[in-house]
């Protein structure tokens, strides 16, 4: 008798193709489970390590930021407030990323003019009548 395994069908018919190239369920090798319990262990502690990583870039960046410009200034140590810091290092990595942005822009914008120093591109469009 062939066991079907979790196939639902009214009876027992015959296997189909595709299901015939499925590879077949089977436990894994640690009959206890140990290894993998271990495994989602190792899974969990890495993505949570993942996440606490991010999340503390992501908040130490603007404050950091922000107590760079107030060292730019020569503000005394006295007068720093971190939420302040907090405001002016999110301010200075908007201006940080538009800037990028920007010259990204301006990039793209210049590149019909360095086309033609592109010898590759030059040479390709020579030889086959593509006019610019």
């Amino acid at each position: 008798m062939v066991i079907y395994q979790g196939r639902w069908s009214w009876s027992p018919e015959d296997i189909t193709e595709l299901e015939a190239s499925v590879a077949p369920r089977h436990m894994p090798l640690d009959s206890s489970g140990v290894v993998t319990l271990l495994r989602v262990i190792a899974v969990a502690g890495i993505s949570w390590t993942a996440v606490i990583t991010c999340v503390t870039f992501l908040i130490l960046t603007p404050l950091v930021m922000g107590r760079c410009v107030l060292m730019l200034v020569a503000l005394p140590d006295e007068y720093w407030h971190d939420p302040f810091c907090m405001f002016l290092g999110v301010f200075a990595l908007q201006v940080l990323v538009r800037i990028v942005h920007e010259a990204d822009y301006i990039r793209r914008r210049l590149q019909p003019q360095l086309y033609l120093f592109n010898f590759r591109t030059w040479m390709l469009c020579k030889y086959k009548n593509v006019m610019w």
